[in-house]
């Protein structure tokens, strides 16, 4: 809680997944009504292959965006939706931008302040 230092526990959101952003959407929903803390270090993802053979290996599709691409677009929308939830929701929502990507990283330092001369 914000009283006692802001969330415990942190979430690792892979951007590399398709399913992330509505995850991400949905978990920071739930938290914000819940009343909890949220706190997410949103990456891009690292481990492809891993996930890409765990999902034949169960029949199931291949969880990973199609390419490269993809992936920058997903961590684009996943750090706007994620910047809007810090500027409404103040000390229950911690964001941790975890990136090589230049673009991303100045995406990031641009929105934020944008945000804070708000």
């Amino acid at each position: 809680s914000p009283g006692e230092g802001g969330p415990w526990v942190w979430n690792t959101y892979q951007a590399c997944l398709k399913d992330t952003f509505e995850r991400l959407g949905r978990d920071a929903e739930a938290a914000h009504r819940a009343g909890l803390a949220f706190g997410v270090k949103l990456v891009r993802g690292a481990y492809l292959d891993k996930e890409r053979a765990v999902a034949q290996l169960h029949g199931i599709k291949d969880p990973t965006q199609p390419d490269y691409e993809a992936t920058s677009q997903s961590y684009s929308r996943c750090l706007e939706l994620m910047l809007t939830h810090v500027a409404r929701h103040g000390p229950m929502c911690h964001l941790m931008v975890a990136s090589h990507n230049e673009e991303s990283v100045r995406q990031a330092t641009k929105r934020a302040g944008r945000l804070c001369s708000v």
